[in-house]
Formats: C-alpha cells, structure tokens, sequence
C-alpha cells in the first residue's frame, strides 16, 4: 500500500513536470505573447491543472502523503517563480486545487476552492498588461514594440518608476536607486554567467569613459548574480567604471519591476525616476548626449506601433 502511495505521488510530480515544461513551451515558443515568462498568471494557470492532474492520479491516496506533491513546485525555481512572497500564492493555489480534486470534501468546500482559484487567476491575469505579437513585431532602439497589440493595460499609471528595492555593493552596503534621484542613470543588469553580457563589457566601459566628464550622468552595472563571491571577484579582477551592485537575491522581483526576462538589458532612468528600456547601447550613447532625445524617455509606458 505504501509502495503504491509512493508511485503515485511520484507519478504526480511527473506529470506536474510535464505539464509545466508543455505549457512553458506554448507560450514561449507557440502563442504571440509579449514576455510570457515575466506574466504571474503563467504559473499559476500550471499550478492549478498541475496539482489537478497530480490530485486526481492521488485521489484515493492518503492525505498524510499528498504534501509530498509541493515538490513539484521547486520546478519553478530555475523560472525564478519561487519566491517569496509570490511562493505562499503558488502553495494556497496548490492546496485549494487538492480540495476540488479530492472525492471525499464536500461539495460546498469543493466549489467554495473553486471560486477562489478563478479570482485569483483572474486576478492576476488582469493584473499585469497583455501584448500579443503581430507580424514583424520587433522592439526599437528606444524601446518601443512595433506590430504588437495590447489587449489590456489597466495599470493607475502610466509611468514606470524606478522601484523601492535595495540593492548591495561590494561592501555589503544597501543601496536604493531612489537615492540617485535627480540623476540620468543609465542601468545595466548583467551577470558572470551570461555569455552576451560579458561579450559587451568592453563596448560599455567605452562608453562609460566617453562621459567621465558628464556628472549629470551614473551608470550603473547591477549583477543579478546569486553567488556574489564570483560578481565580487570579477569586479575585483576587472575594475569595472561606474556603481557596482547586486541583486542580493531579489532578481525575480527585480526582473518582474522592470520588465524584462532576459539578459544583458539596459534602460535609462530620468532624473524623475522613471525609465525606459534602451537596449541598442549606440543608441543610447547618442540618446544620453542629446538633451531633446533624452527627454522623450519621459514617456516611460512602452509605445504600441
């Protein structure tokens, strides 16, 4: 009984992992969405037919068991989707979605779960804006998507502020972006692991150098490396010019504020405290020199063509 208790269990967590890794792969690769991997109802739209086909393969398992199951959920750890406090809503969902699939809850506990999982995905699916891919989308030197069409956007503002998260030096000092308010910054996120940011090092440090003289303008380079002795001993060997930060394990969150999935990725903050992606670093190195272009980053929300 035991050994059947197990195999099913085991079986649950497999077919979570399946499903996860399918469902990853359609919106990823299949259906036209703008930054899936950066949208909170993705994983919770998993979690939910996850533990459903995991707690029906278990619905005569025995309860004792089935939080055994939860280690599904350390899956979502290489999407950066584990963390807290966004961990303790995956755990709730988990554990409403094994009330509904179990046969011996009552009816009312089972519908009463059900209309919490249907306003929370709700919830968060509206939460966040919605952009689907159109044909010959691409992103433009100042960060604009071009043939791309938002569904929705019901966001109170339409600037993006730079986010009240604080960041460590290389002395283990917090630091907040807010505390260089007034500034031009211009923001790398990198780390010692990307093959692509390390390639571009030197073309940044370059341009670093060509506004040395400029103290309206910070760069500042920000590791979202979690092993902070190797960001410490590049930094150490390399001398990088500029604020050297990392990330102190709020990569997700920080990934989440602004908007992006992948790295390198750069953007210019104004000296208001909002910012806009600026990827194409000659573009933003004619940006940061020209005022008039400079001002146009004051119109912060991304721009649909």
């Amino acid at each position: 009984m035991i050994k059947k208790s197990i195999f099913k269990i085991l079986l649950g967590i497999l077919s979570f992992a399946i499903l996860l890794f399918a469902l990853f792969f359609l919106f990823l690769k299949i259906l036209p969405i703008y930054n899936p991997a950066l949208l909170k109802w993705v994983p919770i739209l998993i979690c939910i037919l996850g533990f459903y086909v995991s707690g029906m393969i278990n619905k005569n398992t025995s309860i004792r068991y089935l939080p055994f199951l939860f280690l599904s959920l350390l899956i979502f750890k290489p999407f950066r989707f584990l963390y807290f406090p966004f961990a303790l809503v995956l755990i709730i969902i988990g554990v409403l979605t094994l009330i509904v699939s179990r046969k011996e809850v009552k009816k009312l506990y089972k519908v009463s779960s059900a209309f919490i999982l249907i306003f929370v995905f709700t919830y968060f699916l509206l939460s966040q804006p919605l952009i689907l891919l159109q044909k010959g989308f691409k992103v433009t030197q100042g960060g604009d998507l071009v043939h791309a069409q938002k569904l929705w956007d019901f966001s109170t503002t339409s600037d993006n502020y730079v986010p009240d998260i604080e960041y460590i030096d290389s002395e283990g000092n917090l630091i907040s972006l807010n505390s260089y308010r007034g500034k031009t910054l211009y923001i790398t996120f990198w780390a010692t692991w990307c093959p692509p940011c390390i390639a571009e090092k030197p073309i940044l440090e370059q341009m670093k150098n060509e506004f040395r003289e400029d103290e309206s303008i910070i760069f500042i380079d920000i590791s979202i490396d979690r092993d902070t002795k190797r960001w410490l001993k590049y930094i150490t060997n390399k001398n990088p010019k500029g604020v050297q930060l990392n990330t102190n394990g709020n990569d997700p969150e920080t990934m989440q504020k602004f908007y992006f999935s992948e790295i390198p990725f750069h953007c210019i903050v104004n000296p208001e405290g909002t910012f806009k992606q600026s990827n194409d670093l000659e573009y933003s190195k004619i940006a940061l020199k020209d005022k008039n272009k400079l001002q146009s980053f004051n119109q912060n929300q991304k721009t649909i063509q």
